[in-house]
């Protein structure tokens, strides 16, 4: 009799089993609108985690220069971003003091003043950020408003040591 009944409540959860799978591939319509509901935030908070905050390093070409260029990003827990940005021209290692950082979706645009022996320069980058790269053009002009310089620029997001 023990046989019988352990064999009866096997069957039962076999069978309620198969039924809750089943009830789970066919969703009935009142459970879709939450399914893809969930599924949505599901991939929105994925998308969401793939800031642009971080530090990239690439290259500059000018009309007649070229040279590293670093920018590095973040974000304050209000949402304004911040940037540092460096680059190389010749031997030199230019530090700028960043005038305006605009981080909107996959566009950037950063406004930094630097100085190159006596020149007293002001730059405006705008580009595009596309996964770990970010990319675009850039002007320069003169304390005065004069075209100092114009080119493109291309970096690539650093990976943390360690990360891997």
């Amino acid at each position: 009799m023990n046989e019988k009944f352990f064999c009866a409540l096997r069957s039962t959860c076999q069978s309620i089993n198969a039924r809750n799978f089943l009830n789970l591939l066919i969703l009935p319509a009142m459970r879709r609108p939450i399914l893809f509901g969930i599924l949505f935030l599901l991939v929105f908070s994925v998308t969401a985690l793939a800031s642009p905050a971080g530090t990239y390093v690439g290259k500059w070409i000018g009309m007649n220069a070229e040279g590293d260029f670093k920018i590095a990003l973040s974000q304050a827990e209000k949402g304004e971003w911040k940037a540092e940005v460096s680059f190389t021209y010749g031997d030199s290692d230019i530090k700028c003091k960043i005038v305006s950082v605009k981080v909107e979706d996959d566009k950037v645009e950063l406004v930094y003043d630097f100085e190159i022996a006596t020149l007293h320069a002001r730059s405006t980058v705008t580009g595009d950020i596309k996964g770990n790269e970010m990319s675009g053009k850039y002007h320069t002009q003169g304390a005065d408003g004069s075209d100092v310089d114009q080119g493109t620029w291309k970096v690539t997001k650093k990976i943390a040591e360690g990360a891997l």
